[in-house]
Order: structure tokens, then C-alpha cells, then sequence
């Protein structure tokens, strides 16, 4: 019954949205090139490319127009002829020149700065959307996928895999760039010396928020930040990242700072690697000024020192929220290594089941130029055995637990916390560097008090396991105990969503399927096996939300959208 109340409200709210547009050029009927299209077109003109593949390198000119393939990446291609780069932005062109729905291939950077891909040189601010950007290589060039420098494109839900580059396997952010990176898969990225994934240079201050940053690698001896790479004043704002796998040869494998004082808050950080030296998750050196909040920081390992986080010399580092796991370095910090001169302060984090020979958890010091780390309201396992003071000075609060913090299934790598969790509601809500969201863009502060991790224990759902036809995933739901979980799965979206008593419903109507789950467990958690259906195909994103609790009741709330992407 509550059901059909729910639908009936939501339906309120649909609307209909009418948009002028220009004139649409059609590729190859109309002219054969896209360049020629784009040449002829006007302010508004839509330029739509029929499936192919064409051997061209296209440059936008300024114009605000569109550039999109009928039927996607998959069958219309862009190869550059391993010339130039295959897309160029140099002529100050906004948010109203897109690109879209393209393979960005086979470019190169021999006569120019950097690019293989795309490159948006300063003043051009264009929309790049829904393409896949792949096997670009620019040799000693920066920007092996997308170049930017003193640009502020909006770079959203674009596949950018196999490019190859000096610096910036990926993305290369130099000279004031300032772009909005949103939303990507980039992944298998190759740079010789620094930021596999995404490079960030000379007063670069990008914005890279929600993408999946995965198996990036930095290849020669010293080389630098596998999954992302900041540099000489690049204070870039890193948010909601899922940051895995990366490797650096050197030092950084999840992210490296070297001056850059970048805000790090609310990623997953997981299994990165730097292989010879320090910071298997999060590198900071020379001079920074580092907030780390809301982070997931586990299974990452590093060569010798900071499996999780390393600071050294004058870096004045807030390390809040965390939650830092299984990490490994094979000389000091497991967890963290707090260096030379280094002065850190850690609250509303969990150091747990980290390793190294001089400091499972922290390491202060060393002897010539001592650091100071000071830690409190956290969860620190093995109390004071865990840390390894050689020189410096650490300072041990007040409010520390040392007790298991509870995780949901740490066999399986799920990390959220318990609805029984010990450490649930005993942080510091008044502490330096926290988010106003965990990990997830769930609400800091419910029912009270903060809780101690990345992880703030709140009506969500999410899944487990890879989504591939025939397999199983477990779908999850946290919420209070013994409340009853009614699950929708939609076909699309509704932008904006419809607006209940209990929360946003994001679902476009009618629903696909809504059915009961079952109840809350005790520990807050509802864990359902289901099976993929066969019928699912590959890149197809299946959206879900889930109602906790009877409708009308005041504890009753919607979850947030998960998106299932089918592999």
C-alpha cells in the first residue's frame, strides 16, 4: 500500500524539458570529413557522425558546436594517423563545444606541448563526454589521453585506457589548467616518470571527483604517484575517488605530493604499490600542507617506508576520518610514516592491521631532523606497540580505543562499519579537516555524534562482487536494525529526481521491478546473493534504490542510487 502512495507523489513531479537547437550536419552524407563538417557549421549546429572509422585529426576552431557519433564509441572512430593529436581545443572555445560519443585513437605529439588524445590549450574550456580515449602515445610529451594546460574543460564519464606518456599517462593538468574531471574510468595508463593516471603540474588545481583511477603505472627508476601525480603548487581537490591497483616505481602509488598541499578526502585507496621506495597509498614531501579527510586507505603496500601515508620534510599534514588497513612497508610505517620535520595531526581515524618492522601503525622521526604526530579520538591497533617513535615526538590523546572497529567483512574487503561498531559515534565532530560527507557522500553527524573511519554508519546501499551475466554479486543495505528493505531496479534515471517525505527517489517511473528483501540484521546490515541475469549485455548500468523501513514511519528512509555496470 505505502507503495503506491510513493508512486503516485513522485509522479508529480515529471516535467517536460524543450530545448532549441541548430541545424544538425550529418557525416559522411552531408560532407565526407568530420573537419569539413565542423568547418561549415555555425553557433548550435550539431555535427552527427555515422558510424566508422575515420582518419583524421580534428580541430573545433572556437565553435560552439556539438561533435557526436550516432551509435557511440563502439563503432565510430577518430584515428590520428600516430600524427598529431586527434583532437585539438586552442581557440577559447566554452562549455557549449562538445565531444562526444567517440574511440580517440592513434594520436600522437610530435610538434606540439602534449596530447595524444585531446589537447586544450589555454583558454579552452570544452565539454569532453562519453568517449573512449585509448592507445595514444606521446613519447617524452605530457598527456598521453588528455592534454590541458591553462584549460578548464569538463572531462565526464569517458573511458581513458592504454595511453602512454612521458608525464600524464592519462591526463596531464599543466600551467594553470583548472579542469573538471568527473565521473571517468582511467585505467591502464603508462608514464615514464610521473602520474600514470592523472598528472597535476605548475599551479594546476583540478577538480577530480567520483572516477575510477585503477592499474596505472610509472615505469622508470624514479618515477613518481601511479595513480595521480601533484606537483609544484598544484593544490588539486581529489574527492570520491576510487584509486586502485596503481603502481609507482619509486614512491606514491595511490597519489604523490611533492609541494603541492592537495585536499584528499572521501577515496577509496587500495592494493597501490609503490615498488622501491615509500607511500604504497599516499606520498606528501617538501613543504606541503596536506588535508586528508574521509579517506579508505587499505591493502597498499610500499617498498620501504608509509605503506598508507608518508609525510616528510616541513609537511604539515590533518589526517581526519580515515580508515587505513592492511597496509604494508617493508621498513617503517605501516599505516603512516611521519618523517623528517613532518608534523601531523590524526583524528577520527582507524590505523588497523597495518604492517612494517619499525612501526605497524605510525612511525616518528628520524634522530637528525625529528617530526611530531599527535593522534586522538582514533582507533590504533595495538596501542603504543604499534608505533615506532625514532627521534620525534608523539603525542597520544585522551580519547584512543584500541579495540576491533567492527568492519562489515573484512574477508571480503568491505570496510563499511557495523551498526554495532565500537568506534560508531565516538569521534570529534569539531575536528580539523573533516568532510561533511564519509566516503560515500553519506551525511558526517547522524544520530548524534561523528563516527571514527571513513565510513559513517547511514542508511546506504551497495554491492559486492563483479557484475557479470550468470555470476553472483551480494547486494547490501545498511540501515536500522529489523526494518524491512523494499528494493527498486529502474531502466533509467529521473534528473532531477522526485522529491518524498523520505528522500530523494532517483528512478525514472515506471520501475522495472520493486520486491522485499527482507529485514535489517541485528548488526545493521542486509546482505541478499542474487544473480546476474543473462540476459544483461556488457556496459549496460542498471540502477537501484532501496526503501528502509514502513512508509510514514519517521525513521523511514531512501537510500542512495547504486549503478550496477554490467562487465
Amino acid at each position: 500500500m505505502y507503495h503506491k502512495t510513493l508512486f503516485t507523489a513522485v509522479l508529480a513531479f515529471l516535467a517536460v524539458h524543450i530545448a532549441a537547437s541548430g541545424a544538425t550536419i550529418e557525416v559522411p552524407s552531408d560532407y565526407p570529413t568530420i573537419q569539413e563538417a565542423i568547418d561549415a557549421a555555425s553557433a548550435g549546429d550539431v555535427v552527427l557522425v555515422a558510424p566508422d572509422r575515420y582518419i583524421e585529426n580534428i580541430d573545433f576552431n572556437g565553435k560552439a558546436i556539438t561533435v557526436r557519433s550516432e551509435q557511440g564509441p563502439e563503432t565510430t572512430i577518430i584515428d590520428g594517423n600516430n600524427w598529431i593529436s586527434v583532437v585539438t581545443f586552442d581557440n577559447a572555445e566554452g562549455a557549449d563545444s562538445v565531444l562526444e560519443g567517440f574511440t580517440i585513437t592513434n594520436g600522437h605529439a610530435a610538434y606540439q606541448a602534449g596530447g595524444g588524445g585531446i589537447s586544450c590549450y589555454p583558454g579552452a574550456s570544452p565539454t569532453i563526454r562519453r568517449n573512449v580515449i585509448t592507445a595514444n602515445d606521446v613519447g617524452g610529451a605530457p598527456g598521453g589521453g588528455i592534454y590541458c594546460e591553462g584549460s578548464a574543460p569538463l572531462i565526464e564519464r569517458n573511458l581513458i585506457t592504454g595511453n602512454n606518456a612521458a608525464y600524464g599517462g592519462g591526463i596531464s593538468c599543466r600551467s594553470n589548467a583548472a579542469p573538471h574531471i568527473t565521473g571517468n574510468t582511467i585505467s591502464d595508463n603508462v608514464a615514464a616518470q610521473g602520474g600514470g593516471g592523472i598528472e597535476c603540474y605548475r599551479n594546476a588545481a583540478p577538480s577530480i571527483v567520483d572516477n575510477v583511477i585503477e592499474r596505472n603505472v610509472t615505469t622508470t627508476t624514479w618515477s613518481y604517484g601511479g595513480g595521480i601525480h601533484c606537483a609544484d603548487n598544484s593544490p588539486a581537490f581529489i574527492e570520491g575517488n576510487t584509486i586502485s591497483a596503481n603502481t609507482a616505481a619509486h614512491s606514491g602509488g595511490g597519489i604523490y605530493d611533492h609541494g603541492a598541499s592537495p585536499t584528499i578526502q572521501n577515496n577509496l585507496i587500495v592494493d597501490n604499490n609503490a615498488q622501491n621506495n615509500n607511500g604504497g597509498g599516499i606520498y606528501t614531501v617538501n613543504y606541503t600542507t596536506t588535508e586528508i579527510s574521509g579517506n579508505m586507505i587499505v591493502h597498499n603496500r610500499a617498498g620501504w617506508d608509509g605503506g598508507g601515508i608518508y609525510t616528510w620534510y616541513d609537511d604539515r599534514t590533518t589526517v581526519t576520518g580515515n580508515t587505513i588497513v592492511s597496509n604494508t612497508a617493508a621498513y617503517s610505517g605501516g599505516g603512516i610514516h611521519c618523517g623528517a620535520w613532518s608534523f601531523v595531526v590524526i583524528t577520527n581515524t582507524i590505523l588497523w592491521a597495518n604492517s612494517a618492522p619499525h612501526g605497524n601503525e605510525i612511525y616518528v622521526g628520524v634522530p637528525y631532523s625529528p617530526g611530531e604526530c599527535t593522534i586522538d579520538y582514533s582507533d590504533l591497533d595495538g596501542h603504543l606497540s604499534g608505533v615506532y617513535v625514532d627521534g620525534g615526538t608523539f603525542n597520544y590523546g585522551l580519547n584512543m580505543y584500541t579495540i576491533d572497529p567492527g568492519f562489515a567483512d573484512e574477508t571480503n574487503r568491505d570496510y563499511h562499519i557495523l551498526y554495532t561498531s565500537p568506534v560508531r559515534n565516538c569521534g570529534d565532530g569539531s575536528a580539523s579537516g573533516m568532510a561533511s560527507e564519509d566516503f560515500e557522500g553519506d551525511p558526517r553527524i547522524v544520530e548524534g555524534g561523528v563516527d571514527i573511519g571513513a565510513d559513517e554508519f547511514y542508511y546506504h546501499l551497495y554491492h559486492l562482487g563483479s557484475v557479470v551475466p550468470g555470476d553472483l554479486i551480494e547486494i547490501k543495505v545498511a540501515g536500522i536494525p529489523a526494518y524491512p528493505v523494499t528494493l527498486f531496479l529502474g531502466s533509467a534515471i529521473q534528473d532531477p529526481p522526485y522529491h518524498t517525505v523520505h528522500g530523494d527517489f532517483f528512478l525514472s517511473w515506471p520501475v522495472l521491478w520493486q520486491g522485499a528483501l527482507g529485514a535489517v540484521r541485528p548488526d545493521g546490515i542486509l546482505t541478499v546473493p542474487v544473480s546476474v541475469p543473462l540476459t544483461w549485455n556488457q556496459g549496460e548500468q542498471k540502477p537501484l534504490q532501496a526503501l528502509v523501513g514502513y512508509w510514514g514511519d519517521p525513521l523511514t528512509r531512501l537510500t542512495n542510487l547504486e549503478l550496477l555496470t554490467v562487465e
